[in-house]
């Protein structure tokens, strides 16, 4: 199973040694193109969430987000997909199937940009499956199929805010059974779906932020987990929260190393 690191910076490439994914709103922040080493392997996200969780839509088009896809070419790209949340249907005033459909909507459209464009090649777009019980994510499935738009890769969404691991799994069995020689990747998985030894034969490939809020409640991180100050806290008079280490790249790598030792350790169970 393939671990990306979700990072909010530039800072953070530094402290990246193999995957890493990062969202349109973060990058769309900067005049210039990271230097990005060659062997490092990164996905760029569309920001759905937050995007739909700020305005209940998307204020950016298909268009102005390929055209950051095309400026800063990202191994993979996210589609502009619709969660199907409880809270994200309240916020745009929505149903699910309405979701489902904008989100394949805008699957063919960016497809279509991708087809089109000169950097077909070198970047794959990640498509979206939706829904929030197992029949919609079945219905969404049998929709995007209609539409020839099974990629290699395939995203399953609305899973990062779930409570239940049990859940978390269920859904992404009946998919995995529905897709069995498809990519797919979990969305903001947990570190308590990971310890499930099962979860290995549905996912091929998952992400998370988590670090940023693992790193914002550890007390005194510096001196208990390294011996000494981390690069944040030996200049903390210059940066601003420098009290925890949720914006600490030396944190980041120290929690992205547990995660790849469970990996490894679940995955070979």
């Amino acid at each position: 199973m393939k671990f990306y690191v979700g990072i909010r910076a530039k800072a953070d490439i530094m402290w990246v040694k193999e995957r890493f994914m990062t969202s349109f709103q973060v990058l769309r922040r900067y005049k210039k193109v990271w230097c990005i080493p060659d062997w490092l392997e990164w996905i760029m996200d569309s920001g759905a969430f937050s995007e739909l969780k700020r305005h209940g839509k998307y204020k950016f088009t298909p268009e102005e987000y390929f055209d950051t896809v095309q400026w800063w070419q990202p191994d993979y790209f996210v589609n502009m997909d619709w969660m199907c949340e409880e809270t994200q249907l309240k916020k745009t005033g929505k149903t699910i199937t309405e979701h489902q459909q904008l989100s394949l909507e805008n699957q063919i459209k960016l497809y279509e940009l991708l087809e089109d464009s000169w950097i077909k090649p070198h970047c794959g777009l990640i498509g979206t499956i939706q829904g929030w019980d197992i029949p919609e994510y079945i219905d969404h499935i049998d929709q995007l199929r209609e539409h020839d738009m099974i990629l290699p890769r395939m995203g399953i969404g609305s899973i990062c805010r779930r409570g239940e691991s049990d859940n978390i799994e269920a859904v992404c069995k009946a998919i995995r059974k529905e897709l069995p020689d498809t990519h797919l990747h979990g969305f903001g998985v947990k570190n308590v779906v990971l310890r499930r030894p099962s979860m290995y034969d549905y996912l091929d490939s998952v992400d998370s932020l988590a670090w940023c809020w693992a790193g914002w409640r550890v007390i005194d991180p510096p001196r208990r987990l390294f011996g000494e100050p981390c690069h944040i806290h030996e200049y903390k008079r210059c940066i601003r929260n420098a009290d925890d280490c949720s914006t600490c790249g030396r944190f980041m790598n120290h929690w992205v190393e547990k995660n790849l030792s469970l990996i490894e350790t679940r995955g070979n169970t």
